[in-house]
């Protein structure tokens, strides 16, 4: 299973890669929206993470901008703002979770086991 992180904080972006690389997925790492999209039109994704604030394009507008080249997978997205949807009306179809900054890793194991039907086994 390929799964996609893409998020601007370098450290925030690691900790999630080593967790999910150290229970057997494939991973593809973006720093920002415009990344992302590449990223995606070269590898086939299963599910992706995508920070809401990112410094091109935000998480939002990078899923739907993918969503119109008809590239669809499950995704969640991760902010550390207390109410980051404030200003968005309709979410694109596929949000699974959503991510408050610091990740929690009883989180992220609830999200795998929702998308994949299996979990992340306790460290």
């Amino acid at each position: 299973m390929r799964v996609l992180v893409c998020d601007d904080d370098r450290a925030c972006r690691r900790a999630l890669v080593e967790v999910l690389i150290g229970h057997g997925f494939e991973i593809c790492e973006a720093r920002g929206g415009y990344e992302a999209i590449e990223v995606v039109r070269r590898r086939p994704i299963d599910l992706g993470f995508f920070d809401y604030r990112l410094p091109d394009l935000d998480g939002l507008s990078t899923v739907r901008r993918l969503q119109e080249e008809s590239f669809v997978f499950p995704f969640v997205l991760m902010s550390g703002e207390k109410q980051p949807f404030a200003e968005t009306k309709t979410l694109p179809s596929g949000m699974v979770g959503f991510l408050a900054k610091p990740l929690g890793l009883a989180e992220v194991r609830r999200i795998i086991r929702e998308v994949f039907g299996r979990s992340l086994p306790e460290r």
